[in-house]
């Protein structure tokens, strides 16, 4: 195979793939020489790809194969059925490629944000910037609604090293000023909170962090699987000597905990109980949601309340037509994740 140079989708099914089997990106970094040679040496033609080995590291589909390819010059642009040829920004920044392999290289996670920022909706790039900065990852290609009719909410995912951080996502965007979509993966940066769990996680946590004017409750200030250290009486009031935090709101002191269907063990409840009365000598309120909750735009707003409430500030959402932006933007966290609409 020549040297190939896989960008967007097919860049992504790759990071998505690789998460999945081996938990953590193999990949080798490479420098700046590097870069500029791969791209410049990239050959988008049909007969130059070893479409066996995209398939097997889920790049492609087998049966029906489709590589998207970076090149460095427009004139290096092929037209194929089976090749998507994109010309690369007149300088990408640094670590914009990863080496898969001797003449095989893809776009790193920081570049497939921008990319996917280019032809995506925000909350769309946001999803994918908290699924790469979490530590789980989606399927390669997210299930229709026919596949999802007899899986639950909890399934298509798998857990994964964390491949993205988002300082370094920030650093990055700095460096791509003029780049196609920056502006719009920058501000999604700004919502992001990583160290999500589960697509669940996310959707929880996007809905009560996002603003108002986007369909959110506004509850800034919000950190994603938090490890919270226990005072003497917190351990001896839950046995612990730590709570991890689904997502934690410092300013209100409040736990927000998504229960899903792994806790409604005997044991899974014993060791919820104990962490909530440490998390109470703490002076923290454990707030559970669930997944029929998570459906719901009024329990979730009524949870919004609470929290305010705890924070000492008042819940006032003027945005106009907000409750038809609530769930607009629940349905699309949902979406972003291969799930069913409310």
């Amino acid at each position: 195979m020549d040297t190939v140079v896989a960008s967007h989708i097919t860049a992504l099914r790759a990071i998505r793939c690789a998460r999945r089997r081996s938990y953590l990106l193999p990949w080798n970094e490479i420098d700046e020489q590097e870069q500029q040679r791969a791209l410049s040496a990239c050959s988008p033609a049909a007969r130059a790809l070893d479409w066996d080995f995209l398939a097997y590291s889920g790049m492609v589909d087998a049966d029906n194969p489709m590589a998207h390819i970076l090149v460095a010059n427009p004139n290096e642009r092929r037209k194929s059925a089976h090749v998507s040829c994109h010309v690369a920004a007149a300088t990408l920044p640094p670590c914009s490629l990863l080496r898969v392999r001797s003449g095989l290289y893809v776009a790193s996670p920081e570049l497939c944000c921008l990319q996917y920022a280019e032809t995506h909706s925000l909350i769309q790039t946001l999803a994918l910037i908290m699924e790469l900065s979490g530590s789980f990852s989606m399927h390669e290609t997210l299930f229709d609604e026919e596949q999802k009719a007899d899986m639950e909410d909890d399934d298509g995912y798998c857990e994964a090293e964390q491949a993205l951080i988002l300082d370094e996502l920030g650093a990055y965007l700095a460096r791509a000023a003029g780049m196609r979509g920056v502006a719009k993966a920058r501000r999604a940066l700004r919502y992001a909170c990583e160290g999500a769990r589960s697509p669940m996680e996310v959707i929880m946590a996007a809905q009560y962090h996002l603003p108002f004017s986007l369909g959110g409750f506004g509850c800034r200030s919000m950190l994603l699987n938090y490890q919270l250290p226990f005072t003497r009486q917190a351990q001896a009031a839950s046995g612990m000597p730590y709570a991890v935090c689904d997502a934690y709101l410092p300013s209100a002191r409040v736990d927000l905990e998504y229960n899903g269907g792994y806790h409604d063990g005997r044991g899974a409840r014993l060791h919820d109980e104990r962490r909530a009365a440490g998390l109470s000598a703490l002076g923290v309120q454990t707030i559970v949601v669930n997944n029929e909750q998570l459906r719901n735009i009024e329990a979730l707003e009524a949870i919004a309340q609470t929290i305010y409430q705890r924070a000492g500030k008042r819940f006032q959402n003027r945005t106009k037509g907000s409750a038809v932006k609530q769930l607009d933007l629940l349905n699309e966290l949902r979406r972003c994740f291969g799930l069913k609409a409310c």
